[in-house]
């Protein structure tokens, strides 16, 4: 199998931070190996003079999204709105204080205890994975046309902050992801999300956050429901776009299999994994959380995929060593 192993050298370094074009690409990553990888990849796979050159109609490149392009700390922000709509739900009607999903939902707004989400944590040993989507992403919205569904969200992040970093939700994406993302654009990549997330609540701000077009924009997912011209959203859960499902995801949506792959936890694994294992010039990079003064630092979900990374050549972003700045400003 045919990997990319760079061995950056004094020589290299010096390069890159002498010549006019590397300087002005990723300008908010430290001069660092991974910054000079990254760049000898995209440079190798452009250049029709270069034995690692790549069509343009096969550069593809693939991303997770919570925190591999924003910020997934203390919860994904999606869930912010997810708790906001089931207290709405129960002022409503205040017996779904009593019946799953929003018992446990709302007992976990009260407390902030992860035991208040038991309900949740049973499907997930018994690995029921699509009722949980339904339940925690649809239920609340149950009834919604997309359209509703749409201008509620929208509303409510246009306002929401972070509760830690007391950000907008603009304000939470990492600015050298951005650079990354847009200096593969600008090289002939198409660039997709896949992301464990709904992929149409993402779809709702790719465009402004990432300058990716909602249609490049898939994730976990709902059963919608027609009727009289109008498409309404359930509580059942369609797909679940984690694991193993990434890798098929991907294939069924783009039928070609990307040169580059980004992710940062164990849900990431088989995607990067499924990028790696080709014969083509590829690159399967992981975003490491090793800041705690600018964003958080920890190791959860990562047992797996972060030493099958060092095992196996990944680039590994140290976003303490690697970045100069962590947020979008």
């Amino acid at each position: 199998m045919k990997k990319i192993i760079v061995t950056v050298t004094l020589s290299l370094l010096f390069f890159s931070c002498t010549n006019t074009s590397k300087v002005n690409v990723l300008k908010h990553w430290n001069t660092t190996p991974t910054r000079a990888e990254i760049i000898q990849f995209v440079e190798g796979v452009t250049n029709p003079k270069s034995d690692q050159f790549i069509p343009q109609e096969d550069r593809i490149a693939v991303f997770d999204n919570d925190g591999t392009l924003w910020s997934e700390k203390p919860l994904y922000s999606h869930f912010y709105g997810v708790f906001a709509r089931v207290e709405e739900r129960i002022a409503e009607n205040p017996d779904l204080a009593n019946k799953e999903p929003f018992k446990s939902l709302h007992q976990f707004i009260l407390t902030k205890d992860i035991k208040s989400l038991g309900y949740f944590m049973d499907q997930l040993e018994k690995g029921e994975f699509n009722p949980i989507v339904g339940e925690l992403m649809g239920a609340p919205f149950e009834g919604m046309s997309v359209k509703e569904y749409s201008q509620w969200n929208r509303k409510f992040f246009s306002t929401w902050k972070n509760p830690v970093k007391h950000r907008v939700i603009n304000e939470l994406t990492y600015l050298p992801m951005n650079e990354l993302v847009k200096y593969l654009q600008d090289n002939g990549f198409k660039v997709y999300i896949f992301t464990a997330d709904e992929g149409d609540f993402l779809k709702l701000f790719s465009e402004e956050l990432y300058h990716i077009p909602a249609q490049n924009v898939f994730g976990s997912s709902i059963i919608l429901k027609y009727k009289d011209g109008q498409l309404y959203r359930t509580a059942k859960g369609r797909y679940v776009d984690n694991w193993g499902n990434k890798a098929a995801l991907i294939h069924q949506v783009i039928r070609k299999k990307p040169i580059f792959a980004a992710g940062n936890s164990n849900g990431d694994f088989e995607m990067l994994q499924y990028v790696d294992h080709q014969t083509k010039p590829h690159m399967s990079l992981l975003v490491h959380h090793t800041d705690a003064q600018r964003e958080f630092k920890y190791d959860q979900h990562t047992e797996k995929v972060l030493p099958y990374a060092q095992n196996h050549h990944y680039t590994i972003v140290d976003m303490e060593k690697d970045w100069k700045v962590i947020f979008n400003q």
